[in-house]
């Protein structure tokens, strides 16, 4: 065990060493390089401290309710503003909710005659962050208890 950490460590003085025999100095560089990968490390944002979540779209016709639908999973009330938006990104609905602790709500809509396209949801939590909800897009075909549902994330 011993003598495989020397060798690690004789291989990474190499790589030093030829690394500075390219540059002409081993330590040319290193600080900057350090400082470069802090800054990339400190711009990583974990993605629970965004506040939105989207649904997958999902394609939809004159023939379908959609509802994009949300719940509120935290001890305090939230604001959430929850928009269904087109195939082109266009918001086709869109209502800002006061949701009580473990409260749901949504906004349904039914697509113009001829229209087959996709729809997705968008959740956007106003005063936290996107671990406060669970959010879905539901699609129910018109006169039947067919349905399809999406989480979104």
């Amino acid at each position: 065990m011993m003598i495989q950490r020397h060798l690690v460590m004789v291989a990474v003085l190499m790589s030093l060493l030829v690394a500075g025999a390219v540059s002409g100095d081993t330590a040319a560089g290193v600080p900057e390089q350090l400082a470069d990968l802090q800054n990339s490390v400190n711009n990583i944002s974990a993605p629970d401290q965004s506040n939105v979540r989207f649904t997958p779209p999902v394609s939809v016709d004159h023939l379908d309710d959609v509802a994009c639908e949300v719940v509120n999973v935290t001890s305090v009330n939230q604001q959430v503003q929850v928009d269904q938006l087109t195939f082109n990104g266009s918001v086709a609905v869109t209502i800002t909710l006061d949701l009580l602790p473990g409260r749901a709500s949504g906004v349904g809509d039914i697509p113009p005659a001829g229209l087959t396209a996709p729809r997705w949801c968008r959740f956007i939590v106003v005063n936290g962050t996107r671990t406060a909800i669970r959010a879905a897009i539901v699609i129910r075909v018109l006169g039947t208890s067919t349905r399809t549902t999406l989480a979104a994330e």
